[in-house]
């Protein structure tokens, strides 16, 4: 069987969730239209960053509150290594979500003496901003600096793989790979949707494979319907494996800031 690196879930959620394109109306569209985007943006959870982050990184400097476009979210000495729109908050305007990375050469490192190989430890960082159609400028809403984990460990690959959005959610995909001392590798894809005040997690993937004998396990997790589909098979294997579904807890959904490193995020074991 071919492993896939959106599994169900995180498509079922982007098909759930609103549209993304511009829409035209009157003027009183328009002005409602406006008068939700400043709502939105008032209500929006106050930006955190640890008392350990602020004291011992000075890479992590608060990112402006607003700014003319994308570009102003981005601080000296970090650079964007994606960006995509949707309209997050449901009022007809694009909205931007950015994924950053420090340009630290301190933080790049060969990975032995002599290789040409390098390991670069530098940080990542998400920030989400509301288009203002009354200011028409971009409100920050969301940051967060620990979901996508720093690679500090030569054996791995860097754990970033991709992050998209879609209908108003957007998703971030992570891996856990060892160049070396384990045959085991996981993926997962996390899927964030603001809803009351903040980006909270509504489904999450995982996949976890052995390389040298193709023995897979996927776990496709639902927050808003409570449900969990396992599937356990075989890459050889030329149909699905044997799938079972399970109840998950009716626990609230968790912020973005709540997460952690979204590779160690605790999940229902299979």
């Amino acid at each position: 069987m071919r492993l896939r690196y959106l599994p169900m879930v995180c498509m079922a959620a982007l098909a759930a969730c609103g549209g993304t394109s511009d829409t035209k109306g009157d003027a009183s569209k328009r002005q409602s239209a406006g008068e939700g985007a400043k709502e939105a943006v008032a209500t929006a959870p106050a930006r955190r960053l640890t008392p350990f982050v602020q004291a011992n990184d000075p890479a992590f400097v608060l990112l402006p509150e607003r700014g003319a476009d994308a570009g102003a979210f981005v601080p000296a000495g970090w650079t964007v290594v994606k960006s995509a729109k949707a309209d997050f908050n449901k009022d007809g305007h694009q909205d931007v979500m950015l994924v950053l990375r420090q340009q630290d050469q301190a933080k790049i490192k060969p990975l032995n003496e002599g290789s040409d190989q390098t390991l670069d430890s530098n940080p990542y960082r998400i920030a989400v901003a509301f288009f203002d159609p009354v200011t028409r400028d971009y409100a920050l809403v969301a940051e967060d600096h620990t979901l996508i984990p720093r690679n500090d460990n030569p054996r791995f690959d860097d754990p970033f793989n991709d992050a998209k959005t879609g209908k108003g959610v957007f998703v971030v995909g992570l891996s856990r790979f060892a160049n070396m001392g384990s045959w085991s590798t996981e993926s997962r894809s996390l899927t964030f949707r603001y809803q009351d005040g903040a980006f909270r997690l509504i489904g999450l993937d995982c996949t976890e494979s052995e390389r040298n004998t193709g023995a897979y396990t996927r776990r496709s997790l639902n927050y808003l319907t409570h449900r969990m589909e396992v599937e356990i098979g075989t890459v050889e294997d030329e149909g699905p494996g044997k799938v079972t579904w399970r109840d998950l807890p009716g626990t609230r959904l968790h912020t973005l800031n709540e997460i952690g490193d979204g590779l160690d995020f605790k999940i229902p074991d299979a």
